[in-house]
């Protein structure tokens, strides 16, 4: 009977007769057969990247489902309906009638499905990546890292184990989530020889625990590797009450990440963002690019002005810029202030007698702005200098903080202090061995 007794629609008529699997490939799904196992099915969607994760749960003999990336989008048959239904439950029980009237009364499920016991959303994530609890932290430990990081709050969930199989060896890695705003679509997966990103990042990134119950977040801290955002951690531990998020690139700067960085400083409004990028010309790449393309919430300035840096070979760099100002007069003058500023930084460090080392040459003007590009040699101290114009003139100096490592990265900072303690402990430890044969010396000579 499709009614309850007081006359509202019987969901569990619905549980009852409708296989999920099969639904959902008349929805434009299909299974992955690959992640695909006796407990649960996995199915994307054909036109999509939208993905469910189907299991029958033995405590209700119901099929459930979950999208690993919406928390949202989660339950029965009924509740998958009715979240692409837009929650129009006339169309909903359209649906799922229409399903049940032209299914064959033979009707036999092609996938079945053991049942398991309750599941949440974090183990649906789990299956979709094959992520295990973190359990073994030999790796790293082996980079320097305490336990006490490894487990701090900030970093719950947010590091798993992972096997891979090999010359029929299974080797225990690392994995770091990458997520974006729909939630996790992609792994940094580590071991002492094996660095690889599982599926394509897009606009995804690593990014600690954001949860802070009164809202405004005290610092950002940006990075290129989640060993390097644990490490800074460790060498710069949070002061007492500090609400401190972590977030790393899983690499170079994709060209559709910083939407999504910005979508976490609009989201948590940090006081201060930390730019903890490798100390190498890339590095200062990287903090460039950050730079050119975001904005604060507090510097309305920031957000008509976009920039972004290409290498030309190894000796030649290009810095194109872009005003956008709903004024077209303000917003001339203020790329005519920027391209002033940037080009006067470099040029005024250039040798007596030596042709300018930078020139700006407007290449386009639009209805509200114009965009020029500014040419000049690629060197450690041009690209230094351009980055502190670049701050100023976009008032982002502020907000946003540069904080390079002594050494290439964070994480051999930490090493390196690790090894000086070591080091430290060992000649400690020798000195007390002098002090202590001394004294016996004495004792005896006393004696």
């Amino acid at each position: 009977m499709k009614l309850t007794p007081d006359g509202k629609r019987d969901w569990n008529y619905y549980k009852d007769r409708i296989d999920f699997v099969d639904y959902a490939e008349q929805q434009g799904y299909e299974i992955n057969n690959k992640k695909t196992s006796r407990s649960y099915v996995v199915m994307h969607h054909t036109t999509n990247e939208d993905v469910i994760i189907i299991y029958k749960n033995k405590n209700t003999g119901y099929q459930g489902y979950f999208n690993p990336n919406d928390s949202r989008d989660e339950g029965s048959v009924v509740d998958f309906q009715k979240f692409r239904s837009n929650g129009d439950w006339k169309e909903v029980f359209a649906k799922l009638d229409g399903y049940l009237n032209e299914l064959p009364t033979n009707y036999n499920p092609k996938v079945k499905i053991e049942p398991i016991g309750s599941v949440n959303r974090e183990q649906a994530i789990q299956h979709e990546f094959r992520f295990l609890p973190l359990t073994n932290v030999k790796y790293l430990n082996d980079r320097g890292l305490t336990d006490e990081t490894i487990f701090s709050p900030e970093f719950q969930h947010r590091i798993y184990n992972k096997h891979f199989y090999e010359n029929q060896r299974t080797h225990i890695n690392i994995a770091f989530p990458l997520k974006n705003e729909t939630g996790t679509i992609a792994a940094i997966i580590r071991n002492e020889s094996y660095n690889k990103i599982e599926e394509p990042k897009m606009d995804a990134s690593w990014i600690s625990n954001t949860k802070y119950k009164d809202g405004q977040t005290d610092r950002l801290i940006i990075s290129e590797s989640p060993i390097d955002s644990l490490s800074f951690h460790q060498l710069m531990k949070p002061k007492t009450d500090e609400k401190r998020v972590y977030l790393a690139t899983a690499g170079n700067l994709s060209e559709t990440q910083p939407r999504f960085i910005q979508l976490a400083i609009d989201t948590l409004k940090p006081r201060q963002i930390i730019l903890a990028n490798d100390n190498d010309n890339a590095g200062i790449k990287q903090n460039l690019n950050l730079i050119g393309a975001l904005s604060h919430p507090d510097s309305e300035q920031s957000q008509y002005i976009k920039t972004h840096l290409n290498l030309v070979q190894n000796t030649h760099a290009l810095l194109l810029l872009k005003v956008s100002h709903p004024n077209q007069e303000e917003g001339a003058k203020l790329l005519e202030h920027l391209s002033n500023k940037l080009t006067e930084e470099i040029n005024k460090h250039t040798p007596l007698g030596l042709e300018p080392d930078a020139k700006a040459v407007v290449t386009q003007h639009a209805k509200f702005g114009s965009e020029l590009e500014i040419h000049f040699t690629n060197n450690r101290q041009n690209l230094i200098r351009v980055e502190k114009a670049l701050l100023e003139v976009k008032n982002l100096d502020r907000f946003i903080t540069v904080k390079r490592p002594v050494n290439k990265d964070f994480n051999e900072d930490l090493k390196s202090s690790e090894k000086h303690r070591l080091e430290s402990l060992s000649e400690a430890k020798k000195e007390e061995k002098i002090i202590e044969n001394q004294e016996i010396k004495t004792l005896k000579i006393r004696r």
